[in-house]
Protein backbone atom coordinates (compact mmCIF):
# COMPACT_ATOMS: atom_id res chain seq x y z
CA UNK A 1 0.00 0.00 0.00
CA UNK A 2 1.41 3.19 -0.84
CA UNK A 3 1.10 6.92 1.08
CA UNK A 4 -2.94 8.37 0.48
CA UNK A 5 -3.87 12.27 0.45
CA UNK A 6 -4.94 12.90 3.81
CA UNK A 7 -8.35 13.97 2.07
CA UNK A 8 -9.14 10.05 2.43
CA UNK A 9 -8.23 9.15 6.19
CA UNK A 10 -11.27 7.21 8.21
CA UNK A 11 -12.45 9.65 10.20
CA UNK A 12 -14.11 6.64 12.35
CA UNK A 13 -11.07 6.26 14.98
CA UNK A 14 -9.17 3.54 12.50
CA UNK A 15 -5.62 4.07 13.67
CA UNK A 16 -3.52 4.77 10.77
CA UNK A 17 0.07 5.84 9.57
CA UNK A 18 0.12 9.93 8.95
CA UNK A 19 3.11 11.62 7.65
CA UNK A 20 3.81 14.78 8.79
CA UNK A 21 6.67 17.06 6.49
CA UNK A 22 7.20 18.53 9.70
CA UNK A 23 8.50 17.29 12.84
CA UNK A 24 9.67 13.69 13.15
CA UNK A 25 7.58 12.52 10.20
CA UNK A 26 5.52 9.39 10.61
CA UNK A 27 2.85 9.33 13.09
CA UNK A 28 0.72 6.51 14.72
CA UNK A 29 -2.79 8.47 14.89
CA UNK A 30 -6.48 8.80 14.64
CA UNK A 31 -9.11 10.85 14.06
CA UNK A 32 -10.67 11.80 16.65
CA UNK A 33 -13.36 14.72 15.60
CA UNK A 34 -11.58 17.75 14.76
CA UNK A 35 -7.56 16.96 15.44
CA UNK A 36 -6.03 13.74 14.80
CA UNK A 37 -4.56 12.02 18.12
CA UNK A 38 -1.07 10.53 17.46
CA UNK A 39 0.44 8.35 19.82
CA UNK A 40 4.54 8.70 19.62
CA UNK A 41 7.44 7.09 22.57
CA UNK A 42 4.42 6.52 25.58
CA UNK A 43 2.62 9.39 25.38
CA UNK A 44 -0.17 10.88 23.50
CA UNK A 45 -1.11 14.14 21.85
CA UNK A 46 -2.98 15.89 19.10
CA UNK A 47 -1.72 17.34 16.01
CA UNK A 48 -2.95 20.98 16.21
CA UNK A 49 -4.33 21.36 12.74
CA UNK A 50 -5.29 18.85 9.83
CA UNK A 51 -2.85 20.12 7.57
CA UNK A 52 -0.32 19.21 9.72
CA UNK A 53 -0.45 15.83 8.10
CA UNK A 54 -0.50 15.49 4.48
CA UNK A 55 -0.97 11.93 3.80
CA UNK A 56 -1.78 8.51 5.35
CA UNK A 57 -1.75 4.53 5.18
CA UNK A 58 -3.32 1.48 6.51
CA UNK A 59 -1.31 -0.18 9.07
CA UNK A 60 -0.66 -3.57 8.62
CA UNK A 61 -2.54 -6.84 9.29
CA UNK A 62 -0.83 -7.23 12.52
CA UNK A 63 -0.64 -3.80 14.17
CA UNK A 64 -5.11 -3.21 13.46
Amino acid sequence: MSWQPIETVPKDGTAVLLYCPFGTGTYLGWWSGDHFDVCTVGRTYYLHSHEEATHWMPLSQGYQ
